[in-house]
Parts: C-alpha cells; sequence; structure tokens
C-alpha cells in the first residue's frame, strides 16, 4: 500500500496534545524539559554526560545521555516509539546535523576578509 494513502487515511496525530500533522507538534516539542548534563550514579552536574572517576568503581558505564526530563511528555513519547513501533517520532525529536567544520584554510581567509573590512571601515569613517 502507498505510504501517502495510509497518511491520508489514518493521519500522524501529536502525541500529547492530538492536534493532527507530527507525532510531536512544534508546541509540545517546546514543552519538553531538557536535562542538565549530569552523573548517571550520583545525579550532580558532570560535563559531558560524563560519570565521575569515584562513580565508576561502581558501575562501568563512562556516559549516559539523557535527553529530556522523565514526566508525562516524555513517557508518552516512549510508548509510541517502544511499544507501538512508530519510529518515526524519533525524527521530530532529533537536532538537525550540524554544519560541516570550516576547513583551516577558508578559515584564514575569513579572518583576512574581516581584517580587511575592518581597515576599510576605520578609513571611511
Amino acid at each position: 500500500m502507498n505510504i501517502p494513502l495510509l497518511n491520508f487515511l489514518f493521519p500522524n496525530m501529536c502525541c500529547i496534545c492530538k492536534r493532527y500533522g507530527n507525532y510531536i507538534c512544534d508546541d509540545c516539542k517546546k514543552l519538553l524539559k531538557r536535562n542538565l548534563p549530569e552523573c548517571y550514579i550520583c545525579r550532580r552536574l558532570s560535563p559531558q554526560y560524563s560519570s565521575h572517576t569515584q562513580c565508576r568503581k561502581c558501575c562501568s558505564l563512562d556516559n549516559v545521555f539523557v535527553g529530556w526530563e522523565y514526566n508525562h511528555m516524555s513517557s508518552s513519547i516512549l510508548k509510541l516509539y517502544k511499544y507501538k513501533n512508530v519510529r518515526e517520532i524519533s525524527m521530530g525529536l532529533s537536532p538537525p546535523p550540524p554544519p560541516p567544520p570550516i576547513q583551516e584554510e577558508m578559515r584564514g581567509v575569513l579572518i583576512r576578509w574581516n581584517i580587511l573590512l575592518h581597515v576599510l571601515e576605520s578609513i571611511l569613517i
């Protein structure tokens, strides 16, 4: 069966507010509370979600990333993903890929260009 026909017959609906369109609408995405980077064992703040060295003695995991606070909204998202096999929900939650890094030579060109613009501004003013 054709996917657009399935979407027409069974449209996607926000799992939180039940609006038609996406599995998670933009308004509900804004309501999800991001977690601060913390050690998953002692729950104290830790850079890049890494475990403290003293905490690693009892557990073997170095890092555990937890994206959002666990509450009613995140629970309903996880249940759709895990139990109803709605894999498309992850597409709405993942951030866009980062832009490619600037090559070293291009960075040098940009720096020289900024210096040239600054010199021209100082002459004209």
